[in-house]
């Protein structure tokens, strides 16, 4: 079975939490940080990136691809299962 390469997931999380938490809205590393969410990443990752992302601007008018990729594992039973249906639902509206 292949196994999914989180090298550097991390590393792009703590960058994300941080733009997040200091309110940075920089495009380009917005940008590059977001290609993680294409990835079937464990829900907790997914949910806990996404929000800071959407936090610091990332939304379905600056990436409508991206964010429909969001909003279908936000409403995918596996993530609903893993993190509860009301944070998947604030998941899914942070890309609406």
């Amino acid at each position: 079975a292949a196994t999914l390469n989180l090298d550097g997931l991390a590393e792009a999380e703590r960058v994300a939490s941080s733009l997040a938490h200091f309110d940075v809205h920089d495009a380009e590393v917005r940008e590059r940080l977001s290609k993680w969410l294409l990835r079937p990443l464990p829900a907790s990752r997914l949910v806990g990136l996404g929000m800071d992302l959407a936090a610091v601007g990332l939304s379905n008018s600056v990436s409508p691809t991206l964010a429909r990729h969001v909003r279908a594992r936000a409403r995918s039973s596996e993530v609903v299962t893993a993190v509860g249906a009301e944070v998947a639902g604030a998941l899914h509206a942070a890309y609406e």
